[in-house]
């Protein structure tokens, strides 16, 4: 299937309407059939006073909160949220959030830890090479990333999720991100991550996830 990036649903929408609601909800449902909130628990471990995490597309805080919960975070840990849409109410007051463009911020800040889950399938081979740039010059030294990986399988997948009442505009949305997904090290190749540079693993599962870990090389 080649790659095709497409507009969603959800952005042309505000954070309190109904449907972005009804999406949300339905986005943790399927981070939750993907193993998804397991497998960042996995791979953040017992966060150190050294990590300075940094989550683009942090949206309404759902996984962030969810590793303060299993004590994979603490309240004095260093974490930024950042998303085009406002701080969630129930955010850490000791945690920043950032409201802004993924593909404009800098990345030369503090931050050495960066999360990302599906948000990047979102962005054109142009824009993801930019943003390999920006992380290739940051202070980042480990990237945990889970993206959806383009199947037709996972696509059939998703119109089966409407027996679990998801709405229409989540399976409208699913499907999209699924055409604009990647496969086995592709957003790696996207992001121009040069493995002298990197240590570069990555995993598909059965449930559609796409994973990286990239760790910078010593």
């Amino acid at each position: 299937m080649q790659r095709v990036v497409q507009p969603e649903i959800l952005d042309t929408l505000a954070a309190t309407d109904p449907v972005a609601i009804a999406n949300r909800r339905d986005l943790r449902l399927y981070n939750r059939l993907m193993g998804t909130y397991r497998w960042f628990e996995q791979k953040v471990g017992p966060s150190s006073n050294e990590s300075n995490f940094l989550e683009l597309g942090a949206g309404d805080g759902t996984l962030g909160l969810y590793l303060l919960r299993r004590g994979n975070l603490r309240t004095t840990t260093a974490y930024t949220g950042l998303d085009l849409i406002s701080r969630p109410m129930n955010w850490p007051v000791s945690w920043s959030w950032l409201v802004e463009d993924l593909c404009h911020l800098s990345y030369e800040g503090i931050h050495n830890v960066l999360i990302a889950n599906l948000i990047l399938h979102q962005f054109s081979s142009d824009e993801l090479s930019v943003l390999g740039e920006k992380l290739a010059a940051s202070n980042l030294s480990t990237l945990l990333i889970s993206e959806p990986v383009r199947k037709n399988l996972h696509i059939w997948q998703v119109y089966l999720s409407w027996l679990l009442r998801v709405h229409p505009v989540s399976l409208h949305d699913a499907k999209v991100s699924i055409q604009a997904g990647f496969r086995n090290l592709e957003l790696a190749e996207l992001l121009g991550l040069d493995e002298q540079e990197w240590d570069i693993h990555y995993t598909e599962t059965f449930m559609g996830a796409n994973r990286l870990v990239c760790r910078r090389r010593s």
